[in-house]
């Protein structure tokens, strides 16, 4: 059986001096379903305090926020919510 991978959008909007920017961290899990990877992807948004989008980018599934609010506190909680269950950040 093939391995199957699905990648989930972090999407940091960096807005007012950088005139909507956007800065994109994808996230990879082999073998979980689209459904599954949704209600993850929306269970660690709400645990960081991040807006979740089932289509925010491109159509797909993402966690949105200000650049400035992730690096400062909703970064940590949200990286170590999806690296604790399993997904793992694309360089």
């Amino acid at each position: 059986m093939p391995k199957i991978s699905r990648m989930l959008a972090v999407v940091l909007v960096a807005g007012f001096a950088a005139g909507c920017a956007t800065t994109t961290t994808t996230w990879k899990k082999t073998n979980v379903e689209k459904a599954q990877m949704e209600k993850d992807l929306q269970m660690c948004s709400q645990k960081a305090g991040l807006l979740f989008n089932k289509t925010g980018y491109q159509g797909n599934p993402a966690a949105l926020s200000s650049k400035t609010s992730y690096e400062t506190h909703m970064g940590e909680p949200f990286e170590k919510c999806m690296t604790r269950i399993g997904y793992k950040k694309e360089k």
